[in-house]
Parts: structure tokens; C-alpha cells; sequence
């Protein structure tokens, strides 16, 4: 919500805290940490950061290829 008011720093903070908690807590792999992840990459693209939410984002596909499969 923060990023969609185009208070993005703020956004891109919380996005990273909640993502740290839900690694420690749930793994990398839980549903949950991965869309944090999501989010995270769409705040990094809003501020142009296309490199870190291209990469982001490619995590995330993998680890869902990896856990539920191509299809």
C-alpha cells in the first residue's frame, strides 16, 4: 500500500523486515516468503531497480519450479 502513495523507501523497509521475519520463521521456500519476495521486487521496479527485481523475481520462479514443478 505504502508504494502504491508512492512513499517507496518506506515500502521497500517494511517489505525487507517482514521478509527477513518470514525466512527465519516459515523458510525460504513457504508460499508466504515467496510473496514477500514478489512484493519486494515490485517496490524495487517502481523505484527503476529493474536489475534487483528482475533477479528477485527470477528467485521466486525457480524456487516455485523447484517446489511445484514447470507445470
Amino acid at each position: 500500500m505504502l508504494g502504491g502513495w508512492g512513499r517507496l523507501e518506506e515500502a521497500e523497509t517494511e517489505h525487507r523486515a517482514v521478509l527477513h521475519i518470514r525466512q527465519r520463521v516459515l523458510g525460504e521456500d513457504h508460499p508466504g516468503t515467496l510473496i514477500s519476495r514478489d512484493n519486494l521486487a515490485g517496490v524495487l521496479g517502481g523505484w527503476g531497480r529493474l536489475e534487483e527485481a528482475e533477479t528477485e523475481h527470477r528467485a521466486v520462479l525457480h524456487i516455485r519450479q523447484r517446489v511445484s514443478g514447470t507445470e
